[in-house]
């Protein structure tokens, strides 16, 4: 496949899935919109401890199956078939466990009401391992269109159950029955859409298992760093404070991961098609990351600086307290950016075994600046080292890329300095002039949070404008951005 065909592709199955993630998410924003109103924080922090172990053991158990016959070109029916195996073993297993720690989980938390909710959470899981393994093909084809379809309409079914419990019995349970109605919707849905009819066989094991193995130490030891904070805070805090966590958490990386995610998830079909052209590969890599850093640096900047307003106007007074962790938290996302396309360029450019050295590199550095972010500023100290952790995991990260072939640092250098910069002077102007001018008039939060919003957008724009005139011979992605424009304007005039 020609270069540019793959980043047609690229581009093609980057849209999907934007509009893919910016549905689910706007699902998941009315939810929390909804849900923050008829739960309270509490609610949220007993979920998070329900759900602790069960989200643990499946970061630390991802063998990247499904990656695996992605980037295998010549994969076989017998290798589908060994994947959806393999799959279906680890959520047999993985159901039992919790189930079985259910009591020890309750005992541990001493929070006896998530026993039951631990039970539910492990038929979910069971149920999710039969998806037919047939869906997979349409991110390996690039055909993102269905793969659109079935993401979206498994989030859609279980959000309105999840809606619908919340309003009926204004019960945490309405998570874990939406998420379980939700996987079984999912698993009828695969079957559905997808001709292919997996076997239960073991014959591609060796194979499989050969690139999976550095997947799974990857995601072994992510899952690991992960949940660090999230356990802490159960540990050394109480539900509130846990529950501001987790719900800013979400809301803070929305700017960015609604970016990053989309993209990464085509990132791996589309460069892996290119695995034989590292010259071609490095460009369009870098290429790739500073066209996502052009909208969700911006982004998750704007969150940052409006950080109190946007907590008010999504989460509602309950949530006041939040306006803290989405400052923080916001600024972490871009991180995020860079974990989600390097998981991806990595194993395209089979390099699994680099995974598993960031995943441990990131998690030492987090268990050394954990305890010290707490014994300084408590809670929120733990916020702040894991933003801190991020920074110094991602700056790693891309050298290591560089190291191994993957990325043109010099070259994402030159095309991403003017959106840093106009980023950060933006952020500026919201935080040093813009919220300091309003503070003094009784305006509505909504209303600050909209002029914020808008003088935002209006002032990164015209910075970029200036810098794009100011540096012609820094060539960056809104000069990209200025070429569709225009392409689209000759087309519409003809």
């Amino acid at each position: 496949m020609e270069v540019k065909e793959v980043g047609a592709k690229i581009f093609s199955g980057a849209l999907w899935s934007v509009l893919m993630r910016m549905s689910m998410r706007l699902l998941g924003l009315v939810s929390v919109v909804i849900l923050a109103r008829l739960l309270v924080p509490e609610d949220y922090g007993l979920i998070a401890k329900a759900i602790f172990l069960a989200n643990f053991l499946e970061m630390i158990t991802q063998f990247g199956f499904e990656a695996a016959i992605i980037r295998d070109q010549k994969a076989s029916k017998t290798d589908f078939d060994t994947v959806w195996t393999l799959t279906i073993f680890r959520a047999l297993i993985l159901g039992i466990v919790l189930a079985a720690t259910a009591p020890l989980m309750a005992i541990f938390f001493d929070e006896p009401l998530i026993e039951n909710v631990i039970y539910l959470y492990a038929v979910a899981t069971i149920v999710l391992g039969f998806v037919n393994v047939g869906v997979v093909q349409f991110r390996k084809d690039m055909n993102f269109e269905k793969d659109f379809n079935f993401n979206l309409s498994r989030k859609v079914v279980s959000f309105l159950v999840t809606i619908a419990v919340a309003l009926v019995y204004k019960s945490y349970w309405a998570f874990p029955i939406g998420v379980t109605v939700g996987n079984l919707f999912a698993v009828v849905y695969s079957f559905y859409l997808s001709p292919f009819r997996p076997r239960i066989t073991f014959e591609s094991f060796s194979k499989i298992f050969h690139f999976s193995k550095w997947m799974f130490v990857f995601e072994f030891i992510a899952g690991l760093s992960s949940q660090l904070d999230t356990l802490m805070i159960s540990k050394l805090g109480d539900n509130r404070q846990l529950g501001l966590f987790t719900v800013s958490h979400q809301l803070a990386a929305m700017p960015s991961q609604e970016v990053a995610m989309p993209v990464a998830r085509s990132l791996l079909p589309g460069l892996s098609k290119l695995s034989d052209r590292m010259d071609d590969f490095r460009t369009m890599y870098s290429n790739i990351i500073s066209h996502i850093l052009l909208f969700a640096a911006p982004a998750a900047i704007g969150v940052s600086a409006l950080s109190d307003e946007v907590a008010a106007v999504v989460l509602g007074e309950k949530w006041l307290d939040a306006g803290p962790y989405v400052e923080i938290l916001a600024l972490f996302g871009l991180a995020r950016v860079i974990f989600s396309c390097a998981s991806s360029a990595l194993a395209a450019s089979d390099n699994p075994k680099a995974l598993g050295l960031f995943s441990l590199f990131n998690l030492l550095v987090k268990l050394a600046l954990l305890p010290i972010g707490f014994y300084f500023y408590g809670v929120l100290g733990i916020v702040y080292a894991v933003l801190v952790t991020g920074v110094i995991s991602m700056l790693f990260l891309l050298g290591m890329q560089q190291i191994k072939g993957v990325i043109s640092l010099p070259l994402l250098l030159v095309r991403i300095w003017k959106t840093l910069v106009a980023s950060l002077l933006m952020y500026l102007a919201i935080r040093i002039w813009l919220l300091p001018y309003l503070a003094p008039f009784e305006w509505s939060v909504l209303f600050v949070a909209i002029v914020g919003v808008v003088f935002g957008v209006v002032v990164f724009l015209t910075l970029m404008a200036i810098l794009h005139i100011a540096f012609p011979s820094f060539i960056g992605p809104e000069q990209d951005v200025i070429e569709f424009v225009k392409r689209k304007v000759r087309r519409a005039k003809c």
